[in-house]
């Protein structure tokens, strides 16, 4: 994955008559440099002319971590990555018979492959498998969203996955901030309060959302993105 960017933009100012700036470049007595312009030193502004030229400025890439089953189209996180190329998705082998140490590691070769620590936005088994890294992994991450984190030991957790029990009960003093529904099938209050006391995290409550997923009702989940755009920007 290759940090993203965007484009921005912008005027530079070039001095004319005697001499030609160059983008990367400029002559120690024309009183101008890449920073800007010696007001008290250079020639009047009237011997200046404006040149348009746009630049990149980068931005932090987010990478998606979906749960079991993998996210459909419909989804909060295939409908970030439909919207915007900067973000990824960690590729499973087998999305419907997860195995934890299989995951962790794919989980650990996309983040090798960003060129920064990216922000991780995981969902539903896909947290877990986040914790499970963060244990492990001495590769970094810049954030950690986790949205409906579920409970191993729930009566409702799929017996298809294996692995995911002994949740982590740190995350390396990483930035996480957690999403929870009061009526997540998969979580109860009490658990869901437990995790985040134990990773120090911020905690944010949708109210009645379920599963927090494409049945929902969050659309696009602008509210959401916010959150990873803001560590984006950072």
């Amino acid at each position: 994955m290759t940090r993203s960017c965007t484009e921005l933009r912008y005027i530079k100012l070039e001095w004319c008559p005697s001499y030609r700036m160059r983008e990367h470049e400029c002559r120690r007595d024309a009183a101008v440099s890449r920073e800007g312009i010696d007001f008290a030193m250079a020639p009047p502004i009237q011997d200046y002319r404006i040149t348009d030229f746009t630049t990149r400025i980068h931005m932090r890439p987010a990478l998606l971590v979906p749960g079991i089953g993998n996210s459909g189209p419909a989804h909060w996180q295939s409908l970030w990555q439909a919207k915007h190329p900067d973000v990824g998705r960690v590729v499973q082998r087998d999305w419907d018979n997860p195995v934890c140490d299989e995951w962790v590691g794919a989980l650990d070769h996309a983040v090798e492959q960003a060129a920064v620590p990216p922000i991780l936005a995981a969902h539903s088994l896909g947290c877990l498998a986040v914790a499970h890294w963060a244990a492990r992994s001495d590769r970094s991450c810049f954030a950690i969203l986790l949205v409906a984190v579920p409970d191993p030991e729930g009566a409702a957790f799929p017996s298809a996955a294996t692995g995911f029990a002994k949740v982590p009960s740190a995350l390396r003093k990483y930035r996480v901030t957690v999403v929870s529904s009061s009526d997540d099938p998969y979580a109860t209050t009490p658990y869901t309060e437990e995790r985040v006391a134990a990773w120090d995290a911020e905690h944010i409550r949708l109210g009645r959302r379920g599963h927090i997923n494409a049945e929902s009702g969050l659309g696009e989940w602008p509210e959401g993105w916010a959150i990873v755009n803001r560590w984006r920007n950072e």
